[in-house]
């Protein structure tokens, strides 16, 4: 007997990598033979990470209700410790709920084992960066120590960068300017990185760089800079200069916006180390290694472009002076903005 279709827009949980996820149908597609398929939404998901479900995977992997009904009727702990969010690009940060330690019952294991399982080699996530790229890291280290910071905003920023990066891959502007729409689909005994992949990728880079940019990739030296800086933008955007971080990044501040290649590659050298802690796929994990190791060559074949050396950097008390400077500065306007709002509400009360 023929399972019962989910209908648009319907949540259940999705079973991805051996863990269940809340999901939703984004929408149905019924063709013949067979070939009809899902587009599922993971909650909380960046969309560019939709996946398309064919019908037939429906038994294995699409379970209504919810998480909790999933765990109550496979006998899974409904363990809040266990259910972290599956760490990915960039984005970073926002995920739906996860028991990264659940699988199906054995009742299911039993059936998804009747699939014909391709082997596939294990994905290394080692790679070396090119000579003069981990030069650039020490020297930067040595200037850390030194008593000197990098200029912000650098001449070239990150999100620069991956904009030129992206420039050299051959992709039709439609293509750009859907690719969050991007779902990503893999052939079963084939791994395919198309230029739209490796978009993605950096993208994803770009995206990491913002989640952890304030929390893991900045020295010590450091902290006071990035302190200014956030306090600084809170001014420009009206905030209250204490706001917190999260508040002025969800107000539209990119990290990546004012840090330049220095801190991108202080990231990619982390990166190796980051993905081995995942639990992704090997398809996964391909193509994000491929689309790393792609940015990595265009860095170090484009690196006097993007570093200028000694230059880039400034003493960390000059910069704070000048961030105090840039932060008095904002304080005086977003006051004067202020002012005339409440001038023009009390000339429209007058009228009144």
């Amino acid at each position: 007997m023929p399972l019962e279709r989910y209908k648009e827009k319907e949540e259940f949980v999705c079973i991805y990598n051996g863990g269940a996820y809340a999901a939703r149908i984004q929408s149905v597609h019924e063709k013949p033979d067979s070939e009809g398929f899902y587009i599922v939404h993971y909650q909380g998901w960046a969309k560019r990470f939709d996946e398309k479900i064919r019908f037939e995977e429906q038994e294995d992997r699409m379970f209504p209700g919810t998480l909790t009904d999933y765990h109550a009727k496979f006998g899974v702990p409904n363990d809040p410790k266990s259910k972290k969010a599956p760490k990915r690009k960039s984005t970073v940060a926002r995920y739906a709920s996860s028991d990264d330690e659940s699988a199906p019952s054995a009742k299911t294991a039993k059936k998804s084992t009747k699939r014909k399982r391709f082997p596939y080699p294990t994905v290394s996530t080692n790679f070396e960066l090119p000579p003069a790229l981990a030069t650039m890291l020490v020297d930067d280290y040595t200037a850390i120590r030194k008593g000197f910071v990098s200029k912000i905003p650098a001449e070239y920023s990150i999100d620069r960068i991956i904009t030129d990066y992206i420039k050299t891959l051959p992709a039709k502007n439609a293509d750009l300017e859907n690719i969050d729409d991007v779902v990503i689909e893999y052939d079963s005994t084939d791994i395919r990185i198309t230029n739209l992949a490796m978009i993605c990728t950096a993208r994803g880079v770009a995206d990491y760089f913002n989640a952890v940019c304030g929390v893991q990739l900045l020295y010590h030296q450091e902290r006071h800079q990035h302190l200014e800086l956030v306090r600084m933008k809170a001014l420009e955007m009206n905030l209250p200069a204490h706001a917190a971080t999260n508040t002025v990044v969800d107000r539209g501040f990119r990290h990546s916006q004012e840090y330049g290649i220095i801190h991108l590659v202080r990231l990619l050298s982390k990166l190796p180390e980051l993905l081995a802690h995942t639990d992704w796929e090997h398809r996964i994990l391909s193509r994000i290694m491929t689309g790393i190791r792609d940015l990595v060559g265009f860095l170090d074949k484009n690196r006097s472009h993007y570093h200028k050396g000694a230059e880039m950097y400034e003493s960390s008390a000059k910069a704070k002076v000048e961030l105090c400077e840039k932060e008095e500065k904002s304080e005086k306007l977003a006051k004067k903005s202020r002012k005339s709002a409440k001038n023009e509400q009390s000339a429209v009360e007058i009228r009144f």
